[in-house]
């Protein structure tokens, strides 16, 4: 039951991955998720770093929705490649 339950969320994340890379233009999931990681970072520190009241609310909200997104991409990555590895092991 829970191989059955691993290869299906590892296909399902696989897709979701694999249209990453594609759109981003690598070759490996683990550009992706560098990729991701990095522009967390950079609105992270935007919002550390610049004075807020500087931007309307609207901007503040985009950048904590494009916080939320990144780091759901940063999930769904590394779930992918500990599954890729997680199955690679019952394979052998």
């Amino acid at each position: 039951m829970k191989v059955m339950f691993l290869v299906d969320r590892y296909f399902f994340l696989e897709k979701q991955v694999h249209e990453y890379m594609k759109l981003l233009v690598v070759k490996t999931p683990e550009q992706v998720l560098h990729y991701f990681e990095k522009q967390l970072i950079r609105y992270q520190r935007l919002l550390l770093l610049q004075n807020l009241d500087a931007y309307p609310d609207s901007v503040i909200t985009s950048i904590h929705y494009l916080i939320k997104d990144y780091s759901s991409a940063i999930h769904k990555v590394q779930t992918y490649l500990s599954y890729q590895k997680e199955l690679q092991v019952l394979n052998d």
